[in-house]
Parts: structure tokens; sequence; C-alpha cells
């Protein structure tokens, strides 16, 4: 092989892998740039085991969802897709209403999977709160005392999350973009 097709070769194999980077990069960031913005609250976690690095770990009501809201449903396997339908409440803060194994045809909904560990659990990928070092303290306290995690839902149930804050957010604050 001469040089020539051998640099065009390797500038073809790098835009490919720049290409894949870029899909993973828009595919996990697609909830931020066209989902609805929503507020759930968070479960306290416990702040001695709570940082790993710089990000800290969180859990929601519907994360851990009690035996009556599956009691409709089929046993559910490690990794299948399991549905949550969220609606607000009277201070604009999504809480869950039902569970189902099929995607809903209409309504608000995150898609999570049925956990490794557990499988009565639920994980959505939002399970991680990154901040900066300086943060760390002040989340830590955030956290301990419950939250209110911001999150974009896609319309595909994928979430992406974007704030904790200690209060609910106004009506104008939560707006969605």
């Amino acid at each position: 092989m001469n040089r020539a097709k051998t640099v065009r070769w390797l500038v073809v194999a790098v835009a490919a892998q720049l290409v894949v980077i870029a899909a993973m990069f828009v595919n996990a960031n697609l909830p931020l740039l066209t989902g609805t913005k929503i507020q759930v609250e968070t479960v306290p976690v416990d702040p001695r085991s709570l940082f790993r690095g710089n990000y800290a770990l969180l859990s929601y009501p519907f994360s851990r969802p009690s035996a009556f809201w599956y009691q409709d449903l089929p046993t559910t396997r490690e990794g299948e897709y399991i549905y949550v339908v969220l609606e607000p409440d009277e201070d604009n803060v999504y809480q869950m209403t039902a569970l189902t194994l099929d995607k809903p045809k209409t309504g608000l909904f995150i898609r999570g999977r049925a956990s490794r560990v557990v499988p009565s659990e639920i994980e959505f990928g939002i399970e991680a709160y990154f901040a900066p070092v300086e943060q760390a303290l002040a989340l830590e306290k955030t956290l301990a005392s419950g939250a209110y995690a911001t999150l974009y839902v896609a319309s595909s149930g994928k979430a992406a999350l974007s704030a904790i804050t200690e209060t609910p957010l106004t009506d104008a604050e939560s707006e969605p973009h």
C-alpha cells in the first residue's frame, strides 16, 4: 500500500471514531436539548457513603416502588425496560402515578431498567450528580435533608439530570425550555 492510501485510511478511521463519539454525546444530551423540564423529589442518602470522587449518588421515590406498584405486572427481568408515568402535584413536583412494562402512548413518563442488583429497583441513568469539589459539602447537606432534582425528559422517556435544589422551583422557574 502506498503512503497516500495509508494516510487516507488513517483519516477515515479517525473521522469515524469522532462521528461515533459525537453521536454518543448527542444521544446522552438529547433530553437536555428537546426534553420537557420537570422537578422530582430526591430520597435522602447516607452522607457517609455519598461521595466517590466528585459526584453524589441520588435516589428517587419512584426508583424503589413498593410491591403495590408491581402487583399487576409480570415478574421483571434484569435489564428489562420499565416505564414510570409521572404527573405534577399541587406544587408542580412530579409524582409516580403508574408503573408499566409497555411504553405509554400519552403523558409524561421516564424509562428505566430493572436493576441488576435488586430486580424491584429501577435504574434511570440519573442516579449520579456531578459537581465541582467546592460544591460537595453543600450538596451533601442538601441531599441529606431531602432535595429536588430538575430533570429533562425526552419523548422516548430518557431523562437527564440538570440541577439539584433545596426547594421546589416556582412556576416561572419550572417553565419548559
